[in-house]
C-alpha cells in the first residue's frame, strides 16, 4: 500500500528503495521477532531498548532532513502521503 501510494505521488523511480523492500523483505519481520523469542529476558530488553534508541535517532534524523528541505524551499507532495 505504501509503495502504491508513494509511486502515484512521486513516480517509480523515486520509489524504487520502498519497491524493493516492499517486495523482498516479506517475512523478513516474522523471522526477525522468531530469532529475538529465543534470547533470555535481560537480552531481549537490551534489543528492545536499542530498538526504542535507534528510531528516536533516526525519527531525529527524518525530523532534521524535513526541516532542512523546507529551509531551502523544496516543496513536494510529501504531505499526501499520511502514515
Amino acid at each position: 500500500e505504501a509503495y502504491r501510494r508513494a509511486s502515484g505521488a512521486h513516480g517509480s523511480k523515486a520509489t524504487n528503495f520502498l519497491r524493493v523492500h516492499a517486495e523482498e523483505d516479506i517475512g523478513h519481520t516474522d523471522s526477525a521477532f522468531n530469532s529475538i523469542k529465543e534470547l533470555d529476558a535481560p537480552t531481549i530488553d537490551l534489543v528492545f531498548q536499542n530498538y526504542e534508541e535507534s528510531l528516536y535517532l533516526y525519527r531525529l534524523l527524518l525530523n532534521k532532513a524535513d526541516a532542512e528541505k523546507q529551509r531551502v524551499g523544496i516543496h513536494t507532495r510529501s504531505s499526501e502521503l499520511s502514515c
